[in-house]
C-alpha cells in the first residue's frame, strides 16, 4: 500500500476535516479571538492531525506487509486465517471473522468433496473386485468346455474385463481430479 493508496481510501474524511477546521477558525475569529491564537490552534490541530494519519497509515502497511508475508510463506492458502495474527480494530476484526467463517465452510466442503471421492473409489474397488471374480471362476470353468464353446466364451469375457478396465482408468482418472 503506497501513501497516495492510502489517502484516496481517506479521502472523504481528508477533505471534510480541513473544512471543519477552517469553519471553526472563522467562528473562532468572528466571535473576537485573536487571529494568532487561532493561527497557533490550527497549525497545532494540522500537526496533531497529520502525525495521526502518518503513524495509522504506518501502521496499516506494516499489518499488511505482515499479512502478505505469512500468505506467501503458506504451502495451503486456505489457511491464511488460522495463521496471521488478530487484526486491532473493530473493523478490522469483523472482516476477519467473515473471512474465518468462509475459510471453516470452505475446509467443510473439501472435507465432503474428499469423503465422497474416497467412498466413491471404495465403491469401484469392490465393484471390480465382485466382478474379477466371476470372471476368473468363469475363465477357469471354460477350460472344461469344448472348444467352440471355450471359445465363444473367452470372447465375451475379453469383452467384459476391458469394460471393467476402462472402468479403473475412469476410477483413476476422477480420483485425480
Amino acid at each position: 500500500m503506497t501513501f497516495r493508496d492510502y489517502l484516496a481510501d481517506r479521502l472523504p474524511g481528508i477533505v471534510i476535516w480541513p473544512l471543519c477546521a477552517v469553519v471553526s477558525a472563522l467562528f473562532l475569529v468572528v466571535t473576537g479571538t485573536q487571529p494568532g491564537v487561532v493561527a497557533i490552534l490550527l497549525s497545532a490541530l494540522f500537526l496533531v492531525s497529520g502525525t495521526a494519519l502518518l503513524t495509522d497509515f504506518f501502521r496499516r502497511r506494516a499489518y499488511l506487509k505482515e499479512l502478505k508475508a505469512v500468505f506467501e510463506g503458506l504451502d495451503q492458502k486456505y489457511l491464511f486465517a488460522e495463521c496471521v495474527s488478530h487484526p486491532r480494530g473493530l473493523y478490522e476484526r469483523r472482516i476477519f471473522e467473515v473471512c474465518r467463517r468462509a475459510e471453516q465452510a470452505m475446509i467443510g466442503e473439501v472435507s465432503e468433496a474428499r469423503a465422497a471421492q474416497r467412498e466413491y473409489r471404495e465403491y469401484v474397488e469392490s465393484w471390480i473386485h465382485e466382478m474379477k471374480a466371476p470372471m476368473t471362476a468363469a475363465g477357469l470353468i471354460c477350460r472344461n468346455a469344448d472348444e467352440e464353446t471355450r471359445r465363444k466364451l473367452m470372447r465375451e469375457l475379453a469383452q467384459i474385463e476391458a469394460h471393467v478396465e476402462r472402468e479403473i482408468g475412469r476410477a483413476s482418472c476422477r480420483e485425480r481430479v
